[in-house]
């Protein structure tokens, strides 16, 4: 999960990077300056084709990694039972696969027992329904059941 932690940092940097272009676009008043936003411009998006592909790749996923820390096993066990109980199939044994039955959207956990750290990614899912099946409509499903269990 190394590898799959600097690629999700990446992805944030070059949102950050993508924020800053975008406001250097908006203020630029000569050409010089229209012509280096352009290329910054083009250099996120070439950086985001690389990190997404990077993310396939890795298995990393369809909607970046979530890190829940503090999980101990005790936590873990009723993470699962949870799950269970909302009507998912958790099946492995860490790594899991866990399909939520909703709109094709199915999940991979990984718990680090020495940093009882979990990481969550989408596997499948983000695009559904028409494209009605983004990110933020995959995590506000499945934080609240997180946090329920692990609080904030």
């Amino acid at each position: 999960m190394t590898a799959a932690h600097h690629v999700d940092e990446a992805s944030k940097a070059n949102r950050a990077a993508a924020h800053e272009t975008a406001t250097a676009a908006k203020t630029a008043k000569t050409d010089p300056q229209r012509s280096a936003a352009a290329q910054s411009a083009s250099t996120v998006i070439v950086r985001e084709e690389k990190i997404t592909v990077t993310q396939a790749d890795l298995g990393v996923g369809q909607c970046d990694v979530r890190s829940y820390p503090h999980v101990t096993p005790q936590l873990r066990d009723v993470l699962i039972a949870k799950l269970h109980s909302e009507g998912m199939d958790v099946t492995g044994n860490n790594p899991w696969d866990i399909d939520t039955h909703k709109h094709a959207v199915k999940l991979r956990a990984l718990w680090d027992p020495q940093t009882q750290v979990l990481k969550l990614i989408v596997a499948s899912g983000r695009g559904g329904l028409f494209g009605l099946v983004t990110c933020d409509a995959i995590w506000s499903e499945i934080d609240p059941i997180l946090k329920g269990i692990l609080g904030a």
